[in-house]
């Protein structure tokens, strides 16, 4: 959501209102329609690299991206040539759940070179 839309919290809605009733309380928002974290080279491929790649969100982006490529036979890399570019640029030890949006898409615009 935060790479195709702006999130703006309009009100919060008690828990209270709902049955049965949930541990917190939910927001309205207001979802506004822009990029913000610059423009990936393929938006569906994108999308669809994030699915891959969260579906390991724990794991180091390295190991993610590694157990991710055969899920995406698009992307047209071994596992040998993804971890030569990102051992090149430092990027082993980062958690996927810890990258910014901005940092994913430089990465996904790099892995599609």
């Amino acid at each position: 959501v935060n790479y195709f839309c702006g999130v703006k919290p309009i009100s919060i809605v008690s828990k209270r209102d709902f049955f049965p009733l949930p541990k917190i309380n939910s927001y309205i928002v207001v979802l506004t329609r822009k990029k913000r974290f610059g423009s990936a080279k393929n938006d569906l491929l994108f999308v669809e690299f994030l699915k891959q790649i969260f579906r390991f969100k724990h794991k180091s982006f390295l190991n993610a991206l590694q157990l991710a490529l055969p899920f995406l036979p698009e992307i047209k890399l071994s596992k040998e040539q993804a971890k030569k570019i990102f051992l090149k640029n430092k990027i082993v030890d980062e958690k996927v759940n810890a990258l910014s949006v901005k940092y994913l898409v430089q990465l996904f615009n790099k892995l599609i070179e």
